[in-house]
Formats: C-alpha cells, structure tokens, sequence
C-alpha cells in the first residue's frame, strides 16, 4: 500500500515488476534448509535447552549490542504494574513490535539501560531478520529508531517447504545492478531481505509498462527500487515506486511506502533535503507516525535518507527536521499550512 503526503509530495506508483520469474513460494511454516542454502548448519539456530540463549546472541552480534550492560525485562511484572504509565505504554510498545510479526517468529525482549529511560527491543522473524528497536522514555515509551539485519534463521524440520532464500544484496552485487542499469542513488539502504535504492530518472527511461502508470507531463522522476538476491545470486526487483521530482517546488520531499511480496514485509519513509540552507545546518530528520510512533535519523551530511520503519498499520504524519541544537529547521505539517498545501 503506498500512502500520499501531500498534494506536492510523490504520487507513488506501485511498481510491480519482476527481473526473474520464481515459481513456487516461501512459507515460514514450510521452511527448509539444504546444504545450498546460505542458511545451512552453521548459518541456522537448532531448538536445543539453549535456544533463547542462542537467539539472543545472534540478535546482539548483528547489532554489536552488550546485552551484559543492559537489564533484561520481566514482561510478567509489567502486566502486574500496568496501572502505571510507566509499564502501560512500554507494554505499548512492545505489542506494536509484536504486531508486526509473523508466524514462526520469536518473542521479542525488552532491555533496558542502567538510567531506565532508554534501551532496546530486540526481536527475530522466522526467516531469521534480526531487528533492534530502540526505545526511549518521556512522559511516555516510544521507538526513537528501527534497524534491521538478516541474522541466523532458525532451524524448522519440515521435509515439504521450499527451500528458497532470499536476502538482501551484497556490495559486489549492488555495484554490479548500479552500472548495468546506469543508476546514481541518492541513498541506499539494507532492510531485511531487500535493499532498497531511492535515484532519479528521466520518464523516457522507465520501460514500457512503468510509462503507462506515469502522465506524460512528468518528465522527471524519483524513483525507489526494492531488490532481493536469491540463494543462486539471481537479483529479483520486487517493486518499488517512483512519483514525480517536486524538488523544484518543496524544500523537503517526503514519501512512506510499505507492501508485502515473497520476501517478507517492507516499510520505508524517504526524506529528501532539497534547501540547501536547511541542508547546511540540518543534524537529524524526525518522522512521525500515527500512534506517537516516531524515528530519528541523524543527517551526517547526507541529503537524502531511506528510513526503516517495519511495523504495519501505520501512517506517516510528519516530518521534522532540526539543528544540533533543537531548533526546528523545517516542519512539514507547518509548512504545507503556511503555503495552503494540507
């Protein structure tokens, strides 16, 4: 599903174009490893009495997380504390990271630093997608950013399943995609089992059947791309979107995109800073979504930025961009008021 910001934000269009044809379908229920998979015995976590054991130290090598630093929660205590709002809204947070999971995936844990008020919430799909929520107390707990990395799949006996895999690609394959298909990005980013390349382009270079989706007065366009590389190194583009360049227009383009394909989930906002006097002092890009939900992402002289966010049902509503200091650069609920865009 591709959402609209606003009138002058990306009109996305889905995009849903195959490179390779793959018959069959992955299932978490019918997952199966083989010695050609990248998820052969050393790349798997067996269920044994050390199981949990095993998952959470994969979660933490993916992300060179000390969970020996940190405290793990006991979820049981929070349900006996939930008439506060302490407890209540990190009980929040964590059933929208369980939301977003799917069956054969593991039970996300809480752990939080020494001061109390910030840490993480780790979790594990059944393909093996390792994901770090980190999250952060005021007046209230919020996810304040979303990583994801393919990690160690786990291990299910089920002689009946596919044995196809995919994962996101590798830097030989991107830079191999980039110069075959003459592509400079703006920005890409890994995101579970995808990796996502946000470019423009010119309209008189889309193929025939993406020419039909776009009106012949756009004649430049930017573009989000989601590729896969199977077990074999065959790259697979699994959709994407692209809508019309508006950086003559907006000092800020903004876009959220999410959809669901055989390689799992994706969901992503794009930020792109086109004033160059916001750009020269911006220190971090806030998104906001709908249920206090919110990211921040530092710019680190960047000007355009792909954006995990991997839980479903939600709705960008903002964005903010501000300097070191605090203050707002660009707000785009106030901007899009100010110049009658709502």
């Amino acid at each position: 599903m591709i959402s609209l910001f606003s009138k002058y934000s990306y009109r996305w269009f889905a995009l849903l174009i195959a490179l390779i044809i793959v018959f069959g379908s992955v299932l978490l229920t019918n997952f199966k490893t083989s010695t050609n998979s990248p998820y052969s015995s050393q790349e798997t976590i067996v269920k044994s009495s050390n199981f949990k054991q095993d998952v959470a130290k994969d979660i933490a090598n993916s992300f060179n997380l000390s969970l020996e630093d940190l405290n793990k929660v006991d979820e049981k205590q929070l349900y006996d504390q939930q008439e506060e709002p302490y407890a209540s809204s990190l009980l929040n947070v964590l059933n929208q990271v369980r939301e977003d999971q799917d069956y054969g995936s593991i039970a996300p844990s809480i752990y939080l630093k020494q001061d109390g008020k910030s840490g993480y919430i780790t979790a594990k799909m059944g393909d093996g997608t390792n994901y770090l929520y980190t999250i952060a107390y005021n007046q209230g707990w919020a996810i304040v950013k979303t990583d994801s990395v393919q990690g160690k799949a786990i291990a299910l006996n089920n002689p009946g399943g596919s044995n196809k895999t995919y994962s996101s690609l590798s830097e030989a394959q991107l830079q191999k995609y980039l110069k075959e298909n003459s592509i400079s990005p703006l920005a890409v980013q890994n995101i579970g089992k995808y990796t996502v390349v946000l470019y423009k382009t010119a309209r008189e270079e889309l193929s025939d059947p993406e020419k039909t989706l776009v009106p012949e007065s756009i004649l430049k366009l930017t573009k989000a791309i989601e590729l896969s590389s199977d077990q074999d190194g065959n790259i697979i583009n699994t959709g994407g979107g692209s809508g019309d360049d508006n950086s003559d227009i907006v000092p800020v383009s903004i876009a959220y995109h999410n959809h669901e394909s055989e390689q799992g989930y994706i969901g992503f906002s794009t930020v792109i800073i086109n004033n160059f006097d916001i750009l020269k002092n911006a220190y971090s890009v806030k998104c906001c979504y709908e249920n206090n939900i919110t990211t921040t992402t530092l710019v680190d002289n960047h000007n355009a930025f792909i954006i995990p966010l991997q839980l479903k049902k939600v709705k960008l509503i903002n964005v903010i961009i501000s300097d070191k200091d605090g203050k707002v650069l660009f707000d785009n609920n106030e901007w899009s008021k100010k110049h009658g865009f709502e």
